[in-house]
């Protein structure tokens, strides 16, 4: 096997887990606000369990609209769960995790 074509193996290399569907394995997501002495944060919740980032963080944001647009993402769900659909989701795990360990 010629450089080039290790390059475009590993390039267009998926992984198992992103040929599979994931079933929708709750029933509803709500928002529960908590209290804090400061200012008010916001919890999406996947019936009774919090939902986590993929990095195991727990979701929260200062905005409650935010936090309802969130909730109603993943109530949009069907059958199956698509990442892809869910836009907001996806940007605030990636600010609350911060892959890249940016500073401001």
């Amino acid at each position: 096997m010629n450089s080039a074509s290790r390059w475009i193996t590993r390039r267009f290399a998926i992984s198992a887990s992103a040929l599979t569907n994931r079933s929708k394995f709750y029933k509803k997501a709500s928002v529960v606000p908590v209290s804090t002495s400061s200012f008010p944060l916001y919890n999406v919740f996947l019936d009774n369990r919090k939902l986590r980032t993929p990095s195991g963080k727990v979701l929260e944001t200062e905005s409650e609209p935010l936090a309802l647009a969130i909730a109603h993402e993943w109530n949009s769900q069907k059958k199956y769960l698509n990442m892809a659909h869910m836009r907001l989701t996806g940007l605030l795990f990636t600010a609350l995790d911060n892959p890249q360990a940016l500073k401001k």
